[in-house]
């Protein structure tokens, strides 16, 4: 179930109503991207980046509004995954018109864990209601196009130790579509660290198990989501 399925409004805000289920992956955009264009001469910047919580999300808008700082408007929209939080923003353009549309279009690329501002220059011709909602809307589609999206996965990060005769093998198993090496040590004895999706983890520590004829003493570190591309 997408994260926007269930969702209400409070003044300028939705709020996830996805309750405290773990989803097992989510689409978002990977670092920043950016475009513009010129509409009856005003100017849209748009600049879209993967972020991790609100506060985050917050740092952000307010790095792209001081870059711009000379510009008329800078509405944004976002939404946070595991804080079940969207938001959007109008920055004093007519209700529905901007931050909306920005929302609209994170919906339609079933995005989370991202944010995008929209800086309007005006160029001194009113666009109209219908106008300026649909410049906001290509100025967000356009930058999320710009971007690499990417699936983040519900993972375990786990560590173990291996001989040198081993780390061929190992590394067979865990480059797959359902873990990723994170990092190699080669010391006396070679130290790996791994994302594994966590609906497969048995299937990976069997297949380790066995290639290392079930001398493994694997640590599992953390939980976190982490894309296997």
């Amino acid at each position: 179930m997408s994260l926007f399925q269930k969702a209400f409004t409070i003044g300028g805000a939705l709020l996830s109503t996805f309750g405290g289920d773990i989803i097992s992956e989510y689409k978002t955009v990977q670092g920043e991207s950016y475009s513009e264009f010129t509409e009856k001469k005003s100017k849209f910047i748009s600049n879209c980046a993967n972020v991790n919580s609100q506060e985050q999300a917050l740092q952000y808008i307010t790095k792209v509004k001081s870059k711009y700082h000379g510009a008329k408007h800078s509405v944004y929209a976002y939404c946070i995954h595991n804080s079940k939080i969207l938001k959007y923003s109008d920055d004093a353009e007519p209700h529905g018109t901007a931050g909306l549309q920005l929302l609209t279009v994170i919906k339609n690329f079933e995005l989370e864990n991202a944010v995008i501002v929209v800086t309007r220059y005006f160029g001194g011709i009113l666009l109209g209601v219908g106008g300026l909602s649909r410049a906001y809307r290509k100025s967000a589609e356009d930058c999320i196009k710009n971007s690499h999206i990417v699936t983040e996965k519900l993972c375990l990060v786990i560590k173990f130790t291996i001989s040198y005769a081993y780390i061929r093998q190992v590394s067979s198993i865990l480059n797959s579509n359902v873990s990723l090496i994170k990092k190699i040590d080669y010391g006396e004895l070679i130290e790996v660290a791994a994302y594994v999706e966590k609906e497969n983890f048995n299937l990976i520590n069997e297949k380790l198990s066995k290639c290392l004829g079930g001398k493994i003493n694997l640590s599992v570190l953390e939980e976190k989501y982490h894309s296997l591309e």
